[in-house]
């Protein structure tokens, strides 16, 4: 379709304008952050700061456990760390707008691969400034400033849906299959979302291909030899939940991660804000291919819409089958899933707008036309754009966050205590202090904790050891605290709701000791107070002697 020069300068000036205008807003909105603000960011931390200290394979959170995360962004962040020199707080703060950048010119691609590049251009506006404005990014597949495994690892699925359609044309090499399963082992590295529905995508498009008769030889040889390469290229990460644990998930709750956006009576609100201009005109341009006969890059849209749809309703079955008493396992929180119906959106609104250019203008004004109506269409949304709540809502919140991140802790942890060290704590320095220093816990929230661990055990057992103390009870204590091998309790003195509720506590979540009290009993020694926490080393050893 951009058979001229000018054509294609038109469209990479747009493009490239239209990226660069929000490369600038995303910077804004996290350049003068020097720490995590967002729990996703805390867990990132806290993993890449264990690759850092230990290497990869170690649990960040469980002391004699295993990595049960993808790994992707705990490299990437580490990796930026060393290569810039930079704090691992500040990159994981103010990098997203650099590594995020790979979603929309992935997008771009696979567009431009499976349409052309006028519809590519317009998919780019949309997925940047018209669709899911009002959502904030972990709901909503869209360029974001925050660095997280959702907002770059979908440029990996992207990528795998682009080489999959190469790989599935008439007399494509065996390579492109082996690629793609290249690029679904690494999506898996990052987020397992994308990965399962990569897969799933896979498998399905090889079927839709072969029986449309447009397909290549072997279908399932290519399939097979896709998932193959994807499972030697995940090892690294496969290996250990294999391995190691076998998938026998005993915590559920990471799985099941809470949120009211697919809530069965929120779906009427939901369906009515996702009505805009934009969805409307992608869910007509759907209808208009579907009805005059779809292309293989149509059919592939179609296959990928399928399996979110499958992903989704499986969800709601789920809700209906719950109220009966009937408990189905989540893999993943469904709304990951959701998240991708932004995308599919946007390169539908892609669609519509190169189809209604090709039917009213030549070829020679075609890439013009795009241009023009892309551009008119982004100045229309730009308003509901730049009050996002990725820049609004979620800015705020990890401002918040970040005013009260306390470095100077997490530089005595990192100076006076070791890699293997194992630290009693609330939830709220589990996520926000101890962890994030490369330090091991009893018990972190349950919804970060390791699903292949007993969460439920070990936050009894967190719970008994300050009940114990509480009490003054040191023998009972230290014969829990024996198992775990506590060396450092940390008592938490912020009880402002603001700080507490960002972990899930409330006040009276919080143990009934002051530092003072527990400094008065056997074994225990200060180590540190600030005003908001309060650090006391645990001797064992020293106790049993007395």
């Amino acid at each position: 379709m951009i058979r001229t020069r000018g054509a294609a300068i038109a469209i990479a000036l747009t493009a490239g304008a239209l990226l660069l205008a929000a490369f600038a807003k995303n910077w804004s909105v996290v350049r003068d952050l020097s720490a995590p603000g967002i729990d996703i960011q805390y867990r990132e931390m806290a993993a890449a700061q264990t690759v850092l200290d230990e290497g990869y394979g170690p649990d960040a959170s469980y002391a004699h456990e295993h990595v049960w995360y993808n790994p992707m962004a705990a490299w990437l962040a580490a990796a930026m760390t060393r290569v810039t020199a930079t704090s691992l707080p500040v990159v994981i703060a103010r990098s997203g707008p650099f590594v995020n950048l790979a979603a929309p010119a992935a997008l771009f691609l696979l567009v431009a691969t499976t349409v052309d590049a006028l519809a590519a251009t317009a998919a780019l506006a949309a997925f940047v400034f018209l669709v899911g404005t009002w959502l904030p990014f972990y709901y909503a597949a869209t360029y974001s400033p925050w660095f997280s495994p959702e907002n770059f690892g979908q440029a990996f699925l992207y990528l795998l849906l682009a080489l999959v359609y190469r790989a599935w044309r008439p007399g494509a090499a065996l390579g492109w299959a082996a690629a793609a399963g290249a690029a679904l082992g690494v999506t898996f590295l990052v987020h397992t979302a994308p990965a399962i529905t990569g897969g799933l995508v896979i498998v399905a498009y090889a079927l839709v291909e072969a029986r449309s008769g447009e397909g290549v030889d072997r279908p399932a040889l290519r399939v097979a030899l896709a998932l193959a390469v994807a499972f030697l290229v995940s090892l690294p990460f496969s290996f250990e939940i294999l391995w190691h644990y076998h998938l026998k998930i005993v915590n559920p709750f990471p799985s099941n991660s809470p949120s009211d956006l697919l809530d069965l009576n929120e779906l009427p609100g939901l369906a009515r804000r996702l009505a805009t201009l934009p969805s409307l005109v992608a869910v007509a341009a759907l209808v208009v291919r579907a009805r005059a006969g779809v292309d293989r890059g149509t059919r592939l849209l179609f296959v990928w819409l399928g399996v979110i749809a499958a992903a989704l309703a499986a969800h709601m079955a789920a809700i209906v089958l719950a109220k009966a008493h009937v408990e189905l396992p989540a893999i993943v929180p469904p709304f990951h899933f959701f998240f991708y119906l932004m995308t599919i959106l946007a390169i539908a609104f892609g669609i519509g707008v190169r189809d209604a250019v090709v039917r009213v203008a030549s070829a020679r004004w075609r890439p013009v036309l795009v241009c023009a109506m892309t551009l008119a269409a982004v100045a229309a949304g730009v308003r509901s754009y730049l009050t996002r709540e990725d820049f609004t809502g979620v800015r705020q919140e990890a401002t918040a966050m970040g005013a009260r991140y306390a470095p100077d802790l997490i530089g005595w942890i990192r100076a006076h205590t070791s890699p293997h060290d194992v630290f009693l704590c609330a939830d709220d320095a589990s996520m926000y202090l101890v962890t994030p220093a490369g330090r091991k816990v009893v018990a972190i929230n349950r919804y970060f904790s390791n699903p292949y661990v007993d969460w439920t055990t070990r936050d009894a057992d967190r719970a008994r050891m300050f009940h114990a103390l509480e009490r003054s009870d040191v023998a009972g204590f230290a014969a829990i605290a024996r198992s775990y091998d506590v060396r450092f309790v940390v008592l938490s003195l912020d009880r402002t709701t603001e700080w507490l509720r960002a972990a899930g506590l409330r006040p009276s979540d919080l143990p009934a000791i002051d530092e003072a009290t527990l400094a008065g009993l056997p074994g225990f020694a200060p180590a540190l107070v600030s005003e908001r926490f309060a650090i006391l080393r645990f001797d064992g050893d020293a106790l049993a002697s007395r």
